[in-house]
């Protein structure tokens, strides 16, 4: 049987001016032509499920080999979005089979088959698949983005159903980084945004919040009834303890309506301190960093019994460094962790080194002074 004559049967027998456009490129063999204008078709118009099967067994399937291998997975994957997912996961392990040579498509579709084996409930077989995939991709120089965007994908959805909420955001993060916006609607952008901003909160050991808040994806929450997690947000990255109880009083609804916020109060209460702390290290001078145990109370809002814990916490999550005195009930840093910096941090950061910028020309002076006598 004549495979390509009957693809080209079929699609000079569809309606329509781009499924002529697709008849002509493959009566002309015009392969690369012929991939990119099925992607479009694929991508801008709607089909159902008897369609895109039709496409699949009558068309595509007869010339797929002669495809660029990533391009016809992708084209797979758009077209197995309307399967059942019995079919899909038998159509994407199949186009495994056929574009076995190119660990970047191998990649990219089983990426695809983690997710519909999560979808089944198959948590285990989800993660043990995504872990070869993450081998082939650091034996991977340079993979197209689209395959980096499925993986991290996978992995971000994957966590964020089993846990833990700090594998999550640093999947979510790593996915945003290949991933342009414009292929995520509106309300996927502010989903995903929301989702980051809670496993940010309750995620364990993440302390940084500027890589989340300078997302261009954070926008797609201003002016909308979630803007309310960018201040809490915000709160956190500044360490700011008396922003964060304001913020409670006034959104404790918003607030109590998230159980997973509810479930990790304490834990949140106990990274804000620890944000305070670092904040309150970072924005004084190196010559100024001995701070009394009252101070610190004051700054985190503390009973002085809760201040050791602060300190013994913050200094074993490496957070800081610094010599605790427990005659004189003070602690001397000499080091906090750097993190991504906002506006006002990085204003406060500036004055600092003007300051110095000062103090160093007042001791250069002085020094001139001294000298000067000495060489007459």
């Amino acid at each position: 049987m004549d495979t390509g004559a009957n693809a080209q049967t079929w699609a000079s027998a569809q309606s329509g001016e781009a499924m002529a456009q697709l008849a002509r490129f493959h009566e002309q063999k015009l392969w690369h032509q012929l991939s990119e204008a099925l992607m479009e078709v694929l991508q801008k118009e709607e089909h159902d499920a008897k369609f895109l099967s039709e496409l699949y067994e009558n068309f595509l399937k007869s010339f797929q080999k002669k495809l660029n291998a990533l391009r016809l997975a992708q084209m797979v994957v758009i077209i197995g979005a309307k399967f059942e997912k019995g079919e899909k996961k038998a159509l994407l392990e199949q186009t495994c089979e056929v574009v076995q040579e190119s660990r970047e498509a191998v990649a990219f579709l089983k990426s695809h088959i983690a997710l519909v084996l999560l979808g089944e409930g198959s948590t285990v077989a989800c993660r043990d698949l995504l872990d070869e995939v993450r081998e082939t991709l650091d034996d991977i120089v340079g993979a197209d983005a689209t395959v980096y965007v499925a993986y991290y994908d996978a992995k971000a959805r994957y966590h964020k159903e089993n846990g833990p909420f700090e594998e999550y955001y640093r999947n979510g993060l790593m996915c945003l980084a290949y991933l342009p916006l414009s292929k995520l609607s509106q309300t996927e952008q502010q989903e995903t945004a929301f989702s980051l901003c809670i496993a940010s909160l309750v995620g364990e050991g993440i302390y940084s919040f500027g890589e989340l808040l300078s997302q261009p994806i954070m926008e797609s929450l201003v002016g909308s009834d979630k803007e309310w997690i960018v201040k809490v947000v915000n709160a956190f990255n500044s360490g700011d303890i008396k922003a964060y109880g304001a913020l409670q009083k006034e959104y404790k609804a918003q607030l109590n309506a998230e159980s997973v916020l509810v479930e990790n109060i304490q834990s949140m209460r106990e990274k804000i301190s620890v944000l305070c702390l670092m904040e309150e290290v970072f924005k004084r001078p190196s010559d100024e960093r001995t701070i009394s145990f009252d101070a610190i109370a004051s700054v985190a809002e503390l009973e002085a019994n809760e201040v050791e814990f602060l300190l013994m916490k913050a200094l074993a999550s490496k957070l800081v460094r610094g010599k605790i005195n427990e005659v004189e009930q003070n602690v001397t840093f000499s080091w906090v962790q750097p993190r991504a910096l906002s506006l006002e941090q990085i204003a406060a950061l500036r004055d600092r080194v003007g300051a110095w910028q000062g103090k160093t020309k007042d001791v250069l002076l002085d020094m001139e002074g001294q000298v000067g006598p000495l060489l007459q």
